[in-house]
């Protein structure tokens, strides 16, 4: 059985991949509104790895004797562009925040590890190993992302498109 203090964090950590999946298919919708399939390919599959990600902690909560309690989940407003015609601004916007969104996930991670860690909780320790790890390569990915479209500009962002969209 988890202590309280680990319970508590693993399900707030499983609200905010609830959270994330919601977040990343909104985004999905506003790509797809822009014509933009590869990235809209691109927000429903990260929409999906959040669902696999709070399904995993679901497991994780229920595999240590606990019942995961199922938080109301905020709204979320996907960030644009002020001109509306400005795809790339957008675009850019998007993926800022979700780089934000990734970054509060890591630090929430790192939190839930600390106060595992100081409980000796090794279980709980090995089982968020991976999520950390994922978590810093979503960090880079989504940085390099940004990086390579603000250099690129619109021509970026097409070419950057049609790679999404072959997968």
């Amino acid at each position: 059985m988890l202590s309280k203090s680990v319970f508590n964090a693993l399900n707030s950590e499983l609200t905010r991949e609830r959270f994330a999946e919601d977040a990343y298919m909104a985004m999905a919708g506003v790509f797809q509104s822009n014509n933009l399939l590869g990235f809209t390919a691109w927000g429903k599959k990260n929409s999906h790895e959040e669902a696999k990600h709070m399904e995993g902690f679901f497991d994780y909560i229920c595999d240590r004797d606990n019942v995961p309690v199922f938080e109301a989940l905020e709204a979320f407003t996907p960030n644009t562009a002020q001109d509306p015609q400005d795809v790339l601004g957008t675009t850019l916007a998007l993926l800022n925040q979700a780089l934000e969104l990734e970054k509060t996930v890591t630090e929430a991670i790192k939190q839930i590890y600390a106060q595992a860690e100081s409980e000796e909780d090794d279980a709980t320790l090995v089982f968020l190993h991976p999520y950390l790890t994922e978590q810093v390569d979503s960090e880079h990915d989504l940085t390099t992302m940004i990086g390579y479209l603000k250099s690129t500009g619109v021509v970026g962002l097409v070419a950057k498109n049609e790679k999404l969209e072959k997968g």
